[in-house]
This record gives structure tokens, C-alpha cells and sequence, in this order.
């Protein structure tokens, strides 16, 4: 009766310790207590206020192993909510949403995030957002690996099995510029450029001495029509491979270059300019570039495209 008894009090604590796992979504690998660094891909196309970078669900699953036996239950710790000092230092907010309630930093209590009673997999539903600073936001260059926020979560069962916490920091996967507020070029409209047919004979190595160059008048416009500013002018895009001043198309060894008043602007780069009574306007020049020692899979025949976005900050 002793042995029959010592091995049924190992078989549930073997399974206590397991009743409720969560796993990365993309590698199926468990994720047990302790740091994770998830990458995020961040777009320099932001909003005014409030922008959503991230959703934890795409990253992270949990179920419960052991429902009807078991509740688990997910939660954000107190003051767990930790927005990067990147961000922080230039006047940007942040927070989460969790079932449909908006959480800003700091959290002041914890926060429930769910409770399993079934035995499905549940992606964590947390939406991760920042808040821009206005009327004109400061310049901000965020480089792969930079922090954009941080969770302190806590996981549990009742009753009471395996207690974890996990720290989760989400940094950026690529580079990028944060920054705007209430003023918008071209009315938030894309600027489409269409060099039409080319020849890439005719494409040189440097932008301003190629035939292929086309305007384009930006237009920008305040909400506020009190603001009388400087500004700058940023370009955002995937730098070329063949060059610094030109960014990528989706043809190998063919680049665009953008130019104001005679000057090439690099990929994170910009130039200066200003509002009067919350309105301002410049032109800018486009052009194709070509590589100087074009390889076998350059420059290769068919439709290309590229993308950029242009952004207004603090000079």
C-alpha cells in the first residue's frame, strides 16, 4: 500500500509541473522562465498619437495541459510595462492593450491577461503601441536591436503548480526614423515616381548626371496653423548595396537617389526646411543610379520598384 501510494503523489506532482507551457509560435520551441529578445519589424511610416508596432500573439502561445483540473492565468506584473530610453528620452509614450482595455506606462496594478480553462493553444493577445510627442516630433533614428519595450509577466496555475516569470524585451529588427505629429506631407498621399522605360546604358553612376530625374513638390500641412517652425526633412529606406547616397530597388545594381536644391540626401538623411502659419513647401528630385561594377545579376531587365518614406521632425 506505501508504493502504490509514493507512486501515485510522483505522478501528480510530474504533472503539476507541467500542466501549463507556452511555446514560441514560429519555432515551436517552449519557452520556460527567464529573458527572451523577440526582433520586431518597425515601419518609419508612423502616425500622430498612438501606433501599434507589435502584437505579442505573433510571437508567443500558451495552453493549459490539464483543464478542468487546472486554471492557468497570465498576467502583467506591477509596473511591468517598461517603454525603451530610447523613446523615453525623446518624449515618447507607450503602452498595451489587453482585451480591449488600454494600459499606459507605468502600470500601477497588475494586469490579468487571460485565464485557460480549455486545452487549446492561446496566442498572448497583447497589442504593443506607442504614442508620438506633437505638434513636430524630434528626430529619432532607431538601429536594430534598439529597445522599444520591455514585459514583466508572471504565470500560475490553481492550483497552485509551477510558478514563472518571463521578461520579454521586443527591439527593433531593422533601422528606422520615428518621428512626426499633427503635420503631414501631400496629405499622407503616396508620391509615385514612374521612371517609365529605361535603358540602363543611360543610367550613370551618379544621380545628378543621369537623364532619368523627376520632380516632386511636397507640400506640408499643420493641423495647428500657429505653428511657425523650422524643420527637418528626413528620407527613410534600405540603403543600396553599391552605394551610401542611394536607396534600394528590387532590381540588383539600380539604386534611387533623391536630391534638394542640388544635394544628394542619403538614406537617413534630410534636409532643412520650415513652416510658416503650419504650411511649408519644397521640391525634390528623383533619379536612378546605377552600380559601378555591375555583376552577372545586375541590372537585369523587367519591372523594379522601391520604397521610401519621407518624414518631418525637429531640425
Amino acid at each position: 500500500m506505501k508504493r502504490i501510494y509514493i507512486f501515485f503523489l510522483f505522478l501528480i506532482l510530474f504533472n503539476k509541473a507541467n500542466a501549463y507551457e507556452c511555446q514560441n509560435v514560429n519555432t515551436g520551441e517552449w519557452v520556460d522562465e527567464g529573458n527572451q529578445i523577440i526582433r520586431v519589424p518597425i515601419d518609419s511610416d508612423i502616425t500622430e498619437f498612438e501606433n501599434i508596432f507589435a502584437n505579442v500573439g505573433d510571437y508567443f502561445a500558451c495552453k493549459n495541459n490539464l483543464p478542468g483540473a487546472y486554471i492557468d492565468y497570465l498576467e502583467i506584473k506591477r509596473l511591468g510595462i517598461h517603454l525603451g530610453e530610447k523613446l523615453t528620452a525623446q518624449g515618447f509614450s507607450g503602452g498595451v492593450y489587453v482585451n480591449n482595455a488600454r494600459y499606459i506606462v507605468p502600470n500601477f496594478l497588475k494586469i490579468n491577461v487571460f485565464s485557460l480553462v480549455d486545452g487549446d493553444w492561446h496566442p498572448i493577445d497583447i497589442d504593443l503601441f506607442i504614442k508620438t510627442p506633437d505638434p513636430v516630433g524630434p528626430y529619432l533614428v532607431i538601429e536594430p536591436g534598439d529597445v522599444l519595450m520591455r514585459l514583466d509577466l508572471f504565470k500560475y496555475s490553481e492550483p497552485r503548480a509551477k510558478d514563472e516569470s518571463f521578461v520579454w524585451t521586443f527591439v527593433s529588427a531593422n533601422r528606422a526614423i520615428l518621428a512626426t505629429g499633427s503635420c503631414v506631407i501631400n496629405d499622407n498621399q503616396l508620391i509615385d515616381v514612374d521612371f517609365g522605360e529605361v535603358s540602363k546604358t543611360a543610367i550613370s553612376t551618379v544621380g545628378s548626371q543621369t537623364r532619368y530625374q523627376i520632380e516632386k513638390e511636397l507640400e506640408y500641412d499643420c493641423d495647428d496653423t500657429s505653428v511657425n517652425q523650422n524643420i527637418k526633412v528626413s528620407l527613410s529606406a534600405d540603403t543600396a548595396s553599391f552605394s551610401n547616397t542611394a536607396f534600394s530597388t528590387t532590381t540588383p545594381g539600380l539604386g534611387v537617389e533623391m536630391y534638394h536644391e542640388g544635394q544628394v540626401v542619403a538614406p537617413f538623411e534630410g534636409f532643412n526646411s520650415n513652416l510658416r502659419n503650419g504650411m511649408g513647401r519644397d521640391t525634390v528630385t528623383f533619379t536612378l543610379v546605377k552600380t559601378p561594377n555591375p555583376g552577372p545579376s545586375d541590372l537585369q531587365e523587367g519591372d523594379f520598384h522601391a520604397n521610401a518614406s519621407l518624414i518631418i521632425s525637429q531640425p
